[in-house]
């Protein structure tokens, strides 16, 4: 992440000091961004989801069964909503930082 850090600082230094202080904090909270609020919302909708399913599913399912599709649809939820929120946050990184660079050439 260094390298970041130095665009960072380099898309910064042409702006006001009171500015460039309020974009530093912006463009830190976007690096920083872990993923953890979509991860989250796509592993509670997700299991939602399945457990309205296989409450109205007339098929008939062991507990064990039913526990560990449930599990799964947890836990791959939260996998695969944390990766797209890591992504958004990088996509928003990077397009906040080129807008900034092509404002300060």
């Amino acid at each position: 992440m260094r390298g970041m850090q130095e665009r960072i600082d380099r898309a910064t230094a042409g702006l006001e000091p009171s500015a460039a202080e309020a974009t530093r904090a912006r463009l830190e909270t976007l690096r920083t961004d872990c993923g953890c609020r979509e991860g989250a919302l796509l592993m509670v909708a997700a299991t939602v989801v399945t457990v309205l399913y296989l409450g109205g599913d007339a098929q008939p399912r062991s507990t064990l069964t039913t526990a560990l599709i449930v599990l799964g649809v947890l836990f791959g939820g939260a996998a695969v909503g944390k990766t797209i929120g890591l992504v958004i946050a990088r996509l928003r990184l990077q397009l906040f930082l080129t807008r900034l660079e092509r404002r300060t050439e």
